[in-house]
């Protein structure tokens, strides 16, 4: 259902699986599947639409979730382009001076879902340093306690041995 065409439903070439061809398609005995998929729709852990056929309503959620946030990053994004279509500069956020921690890692803005599958530059200050880091595919930056005290252009050449494209922003 996952790698469905249509996420989250059962259908191939635009028609949807009967419980008997489902039932064949996995492995073991096609009688006692069948029983375990009717259990399953009885359920309500798979769902039946005469339209649509089978499919699974927490798999159809997450993708309009999916899409829903997908969609409001490209507005905000097409938003941000025309408000600073004149600058060369990368925007920081103003809030990033803002913090009051007592590591030298003050502030991080909050980071996208993992299957966000672009790349968005998070950023964050370090040593009185903005930092903007191509965050791609990862969840969260590496443990920089190591470099406490140190200056900003260490832990950017930390985070590009690491895999995290990484730059000074601003210097202060």
């Amino acid at each position: 259902m996952f790698e469905s065409p249509k996420r989250g439903y059962l259908v191939t070439n635009h028609q949807p699986w009967t419980l008997k061809q489902l039932s064949e398609a996995l492995r073991g005995h096609a009688s006692a599947n069948l029983l375990f998929l009717k259990e399953l729709v009885r359920n309500g852990v798979m769902k039946h639409d005469k339209k649509r056929g089978y499919f699974s309503a927490r798999l159809v959620q997450d993708e309009r979730n999916r899409e829903t946030w997908r969609s409001e990053k490209r507005r905000q994004l097409i938003k941000n382009k025309r408000s600073h279509s004149g600058t060369n500069s990368t925007p920081v956020p103003p809030d990033l001076h803002s913090s009051s921690s007592s590591s030298n890692l003050t502030t991080k803005t909050p980071l996208p879902p993992a299957s966000a599958g672009g790349s968005s530059e998070q950023f964050f200050e370090w040593a009185r340093e903005t930092i903007g880091v191509q965050m791609g595919r990862h969840r969260r930056l590496p443990n920089l306690d190591s470099y406490q005290g140190g200056q900003a252009k260490y832990v950017v050449e930390f985070l590009n041995s690491r895999g995290f494209p990484a730059r000074i922003v601003t210097a202060q």
